[in-house]
């Protein structure tokens, strides 16, 4: 989903100023919602035209395009920077695996965990969108378990 595609429906939510990262002199960002005709939603923080703050983004498509994990549809609420997910968030997928944890210029990185529709749970590193390059435990549903040092997963 490109926010940039197509033409999107802007509305500002009230008016309202919510506290944001420093930029220069400025100190704040507009809360802002915006339909886009893709189907996604973004509410929350905008600065200079970009997601920037804290904010909640509905894909109808989403990209998170490392190895085989794809992202479709789901729901992000957490940190923004610059358009991208940056910082702490949690993204549902439709199917109701959920990622919670740190991201970095849109993908998972650094702690997170993990938690399948199936029952089975990883936490642990992420690097670049795969639980790889360091250590993590990756629980079964039905009891098993692996723990340890993780150097590839997709």
């Amino acid at each position: 989903l490109s926010r940039r595609s197509g033409s999107a429906h802007v509305q500002k939510t009230e008016n309202r100023r919510v506290p944001g990262p420093r930029m220069g002199n400025n100190t704040s960002s507009e809360f802002i919602t915006v339909d886009y005709p893709e189907g996604g939603r973004y509410e929350g923080a905008m600065e200079d035209g970009q997601w920037h703050g804290k904010g909640k983004m509905e894909y109808a498509d989403a990209t998170w395009n490392s190895g085989n994990n794809r992202m479709k549809a789901g729901v992000y609420e957490g940190d923004f920077e610059r358009d991208k997910r940056h910082g702490k968030g949690a993204f549902t997928f439709a199917n109701g695996d959920e990622y919670v944890g740190d991201w970095v210029d849109g993908l998972p990185e650094g702690e997170g965990v993990m938690r399948y529709q199936n029952g089975d749970t990883y936490k642990g590193d992420w690097k670049a969108g795969l639980f790889h390059g360091g250590k993590g435990t990756y629980e079964y549903v039905d009891g098993h378990r692996y723990e340890g040092e993780w150097s590839e997963r997709e």
